[in-house]
C-alpha cells in the first residue's frame, strides 16, 4: 500500500497524473437581504468564485447575470465585476478590489462586453458584482441575482 501512494505521489509530481485542464465555478453568494437607496453605486450584489484546475493559466472572458426579482433594467444604471485583489473575500471596490469590467443594459441578463483576466493555473481566483442603482428605481422592487 505505501509503495503504491509513493508511487502515485510521483507520478503526480511528474504531471503524468495531472491531465485536468478545467475551470470551475466554485460558489455564488448574495449579500444579505437589506434596502439599497435610489441612486446608491458600487452596492455589492454578488460573488463568486474560479477554480483553475491547470497546469496551465486560462483566461476570464465574460459573465450573464440573470435577475430572478421583480427589479426591471430601468431599476439599474451599470453593473460592475471586481476582482478580490488582496484575496481577502470581502468587497473592498476604494481598493485594492480592482474593477474589471462594467456593463449596462436595458434588459436582463445582462452580458459584459468581453475583457480578459488572466487566472493562473491551480489557482482560486474571487470575484465581486457590484450594481449601481438608478436614481429612479422603484422603491419595493427586488434584485435576486444568479
Amino acid at each position: 500500500m505505501a509503495k503504491l501512494l509513493l508511487a502515485a505521489l510521483c507520478l503526480l509530481g511528474a504531471g503524468v497524473l495531472s491531465a485536468q485542464d478545467e475551470n470551475y465555478l466554485e460558489a455564488t453568494t448574495q449579500p444579505a437581504t437589506g434596502n439599497v437607496q435610489q441612486g446608491a453605486t458600487q452596492r455589492q450584489c454578488l460573488s463568486f468564485a474560479i477554480m483553475r484546475l491547470s497546469n496551465f493559466g486560462d483566461t476570464f472572458q465574460t459573465v450573464t447575470v440573470r435577475n430572478n426579482g421583480t427589479a426591471q433594467a430601468a431599476d439599474f444604471n451599470q453593473l460592475q465585476i471586481w476582482f478580490d485583489a488582496n484575496d481577502s473575500d470581502t468587497y473592498e471596490p476604494a481598493g485594492p478590489d480592482q474593477l474589471v469590467a462594467s456593463a449596462a443594459s436595458s434588459a436582463f441578463p445582462v452580458t459584459f462586453p468581453a475583457f480578459n483576466h488572466g487566472i493562473a493555473a491551480w489557482s482560486v481566483f474571487n470575484y465581486f458584482i457590484s450594481v449601481d442603482v438608478a436614481a429612479t428605481a422603484t422603491v419595493g422592487a427586488t434584485f435576486c441575482w444568479r
